[in-house]
């Protein structure tokens, strides 16, 4: 499965469970030394790729870094998610590997 597809399946369960989602995708950038991709956001590198809110009580929000295959978070992508664990909602990397776990949050 590629990230795109996976990005596909998580935004359709999450609004299949009631959440508001917002994505941010990186995209290809032409730099000197040939193409890269980076996400378009003004801010501190690293942030998660979703974050996802429903009206519940309490009311829930998610931050999510998606990853497939043999990707890992970097630093920059540790360091969001540990701060955010800490001082806010769930803040987790969903993989096809822990898609049970993902979908019981979510319900």
């Amino acid at each position: 499965m590629t990230e795109a597809e996976f990005t596909r399946t998580v935004l359709d369960t999450l609004h299949a469970h009631g959440y508001i989602v917002a994505h941010f995708r990186s995209v290809p950038i032409q730099g000197k030394g040939g193409v890269y991709y980076a996400t378009p956001v003004q801010g501190d590198e690293g942030f998660p790729d979703i974050v996802a809110a429903r009206d519940t009580r309490p009311p829930h929000l998610l931050f999510l870094e998606l990853k497939v295959g043999r990707n890992k978070c970097s630093p920059a992508q540790e360091e969001w998610l540990k701060v955010l664990n800490r001082k806010s909602s769930p803040a987790l990397v969903v993989r096809p590997e822990n898609w049970q776990e993902f979908v019981r949050l979510l319900e």
